[in-house]
């Protein structure tokens, strides 16, 4: 077997267990992973390899986004401000530190997790610069612009 096609089965089998992933802690340790070898493939100048584990950490970050917001629906995260878990009915109610992720990072996160499986395939798979969480959100859901002031 030649090292590409290792490469792609290692490259499925990340993937694979992303979409596994039920909780956020399991899928950011799968971020974390990927971000370090990314460095790593980096700092080797293998930019095919830094390219790869940018798409894996992308993906995990997507599916955190998810996840993330699954959690806040169902009670089991803490609102933004945190609140005072101990009048929580839930014990299970998680702050954001208590995963190891900021603020920043999960409204990234969550932002990811609203851009369609389609459009996000599609940016992963284009030529060009190693893709990044900045822009595909600048990208694909690019921030309004103001409307010009009309002088009547």
């Amino acid at each position: 077997m030649n090292t590409a096609t290792l490469g792609l089965m290692r490259y499925d089998a990340m993937c694979t267990a992303i979409a596994a992933c039920e909780k956020v802690d399991e899928v950011k340790e799968i971020r974390d992973r990927a971000r370090a070898f990314e460095c790593y493939a980096k700092q080797a100048l293998n930019i095919e390899a830094e390219r790869k584990a940018g798409e894996i950490r992308l993906r995990a970050e997507k599916h955190a986004g998810r996840l993330l917001k699954e959690m806040k629906a169902t009670g089991e995260r803490a609102d933004r401000n945190g609140g005072d878990r101990k009048s929580q009915s839930r014990p299970t109610t998680m702050k954001l530190t208590d995963l190891g992720i900021t603020k920043d990072q999960s409204a990234q996160w969550q932002k990811l997790a609203e851009i369609s499986d389609a459009d996000f395939e599609a940016e992963l798979q284009k030529p060009g610069p190693k893709p990044t969480a900045e822009g595909l959100l600048h990208t694909l859901r690019p921030d309004p612009k103001p409307e010009p002031l009309r002088i009547d």
